[in-house]
């Protein structure tokens, strides 16, 4: 059966029409994925081995930007944040918290006197940090290698609210390695 004249233009019309629709709705979807990953997510590449065996050099990881605009950093989150010179970007985990004492003594961390216990540490911290004070505003972060560390310079461990990009969120590569981190 041969298609009216009217019914033939109709369906190459419908044909044209479902083209502009997937197209527009591609668009659309990229749209909000820019738009998510520019307001609400920072994709790290890490670059070295400060926070093994958690992230491995090579490791692709998404910073939750927003999550700290309703909470604060709490004790154990992993951060991502920038370096006071260079423009880079590293990674820590939250010891110390605003107020508190911190000091390293033969390899262990202790707050205010107290034992931190640390269930992501594999290895001890090679150097010794004379008990400091964390100012209002700041936070203390350590790598999860604690044989990485080569000093305990206050200025390299100390870290100002306004430094920090996000929590680190989720792992998204390697895929065999993918997490999502609390």
């Amino acid at each position: 059966m041969e298609l009216s004249p009217r019914a033939a233009r109709n369906r190459g019309e419908y044909k044209r029409l479902s083209i502009y629709t997937i197209a527009a709705s591609i668009l659309a979807a990229a749209c909000v994925v820019a738009l998510i990953f520019t307001v609400w997510f920072t994709a790290v590449i890490i670059d070295d081995c400060g926070m093994e065996p958690t992230l491995e050099r090579g490791d692709a990881v998404l910073c939750d930007k927003l999550a700290l605009t309703f909470s604060s950093p709490k004790r154990g989150d992993m951060l991502c944040y920038r370096a006071v010179y260079g423009g880079g970007v590293y990674m820590g985990r939250v010891v110390g918290l605003a107020g508190e004492e911190v000091a390293i003594n033969g390899g262990s961390v202790y707050i205010n006197g107290c034992l931190l216990k640390e269930d992501y540490i594999t290895e001890a911290c090679p150097v010794d940090m004379e008990s400091i004070t964390v100012g209002e505003g700041m936070f203390l972060l350590l790598p999860d290698a604690r044989s990485s560390m080569q000093s305990t310079a206050s200025e390299e461990l100390i870290i100002s609210a306004e430094r920090i990009i996000g929590r680190v969120a989720v792992r998204v590569a390697p895929i065999s390695r993918v997490a999502v981190f609390e």
